[in-house]
């Protein structure tokens, strides 16, 4: 069977069940009636799983046919070589550490940082060795080049932008420049020695300038000292306030002095409104209206992203027959999305009257870019504020980084949505 032919089925179903209930408003079913809208629902479920079935299939197919960059090249014994002034884009599975040369045996942030604190390097050797002589101002050392990247590596991986298909551009100090696609040239078939028409495919610069990221953690002394693997806690709780932090302003960014421009603000992508002042859906055609949007323009639309709330809500959708509870089955081209879920995105935003609403994006997260220097640095301090008094240390992270925007274009908003 195939997805046209299941679009089909369920068509006519839907038209059955709806004939069911405008002939019997009050849900009283006789019981024949009953026993054909049983059949209905068990053909239906059935339905359901091969159309997931096929389009799991469909999207890893589609998935294999398309690769956004060119693969970084390797040297013979494996390490990766960029040219001076290139300017690279790791897909979400390829690791900084490697871009970094990082060693086999992975370092471990939170290790070094209990050794800089404590003095006790057991079970650390190696991050000894890496942090060697990297001791920077006011207490805080220099996370070095292979570490850093480990670290952003654990943050990409923590973050919903990563795992939505997002790039990643490491860049040095300063201000980067590198060129995006406005518009896609055109083909044109000619005769023998007939003139070719110029097409309007154009190109820009997008120019990214990292700015600040850092995060706080409050760690006990007592568990640094007394439980060694308390370190990995340490990295996760770090990597995961700055995995959080890149997804809200990647999505939410005021575009101000110190916060780069998120995809909720840029200008570009297509907009689909759940009415003047919001509304709950009912269905999938929002979304089906925002795939065909940026088909339309031949984008790709691989992923979407919205709330907890949001997801609950599609989750609970029923057919909308009269006391009939059966879920509402998905179309294969919502099921084909590749579908995730944060918490930063808000369910308080204005829609109209609405102060409730929310917002889901659509589209190819590959035209985004998250920029990161590879400079990580740590500082602790066991004086500041209340921290001697109750035997704790205060760690500070920070790293650079800005969000890029490609093709804006390539992506859809869905605002207004209301639980």
């Amino acid at each position: 069977m195939t997805l046209r032919e299941i679009l089909a089925q369920r068509d006519a179903i839907r038209v059955e069940l709806r004939s069911i209930n405008d002939a019997h408003p009050d849900g009283a079913l006789p019981p024949d009636v009953q026993d054909r809208v049983n059949a209905i629902e068990a053909e239906a479920v059935t339905l359901n799983a091969t159309e997931q079935r096929l389009a799991l299939q469909a999207d890893l197919d589609r998935r294999a046919a398309v690769n956004p960059v060119e693969p970084v090249r390797r040297e013979s014994r494996g390490a990766p070589v960029l040219r001076p002034g290139e300017v690279v884009g790791l897909l979400p599975e390829q690791r900084m550490a490697d871009l970094a040369g990082a060693p086999a045996e992975p370092l471990s942030l939170g290790r070094m940082i209990r050794g800089h604190l404590l003095g006790d390097w057991s079970g650390a050797d190696g991050e000894r060795r890496a942090m060697g002589e990297a001791t920077g101002a006011a207490g805080g050392f220099y996370v070095p080049d292979t570490l850093s990247a480990t670290t952003i590596d654990l943050v990409r991986n923590t973050a919903i932008l990563t795992r939505a298909g997002a790039l990643t551009i490491p860049v040095g100090a300063g201000t980067t420049t590198f060129v995006r696609v406005l518009t896609d040239p055109t083909g044109q078939w000619r005769t023998e020695g007939e003139e070719i028409d110029e097409s309007e495919g154009s190109y820009g610069p997008v120019t990214v300038k990292p700015v600040s990221l850092a995060a706080l953690v409050r760690v006990s002394v007592e568990l640094l000292d007394d439980v060694p693997a308390f370190a990995g806690q340490i990295e996760a709780q770090i990597s995961a306030a700055l995995a959080l932090e890149l997804d809200r302003v990647g999505l939410f960014g005021a575009g101000a002095s110190s916060e780069p421009l998120g995809l909720y603000g840029v200008t570009g992508p297509t907009d689909i409104s759940m009415g003047t002042n919001g509304a709950a859906p009912t269905d999938y055609d929002e979304w089906l209206d925002a795939i065909a949007a940026l088909e339309g323009i031949n984008a790709v639309p691989r992923t979407t992203v919205y709330s907890p709330r949001t997801k609950r809500t599609l989750s609970g959708l029923v057919t909308g027959i009269s006391g009939n509870k059966t879920k509402l089955p998905p179309p294969a081209e919502f099921l084909a999305l590749n579908r995730l879920v944060s918490t930063q995105i808000p369910n308080t935003l204005a829609h109209g009257t609405a102060t409730t609403a929310s917002v889901a994006f659509v589209g190819d997260f590959s035209q985004m870019a998250v920029a990161v220097r590879q400079n990580i640095v740590i500082e602790a301090s066991r004086h500041a504020g209340d921290t001697f008094a109750k035997g704790q240390v205060l760690v500070r992270a920070m790293m650079r980084a800005d969000i890029a925007h490609m093709r804006p274009s390539h992506f859809a908003r869905i605002k207004g949505i209301i639980a």
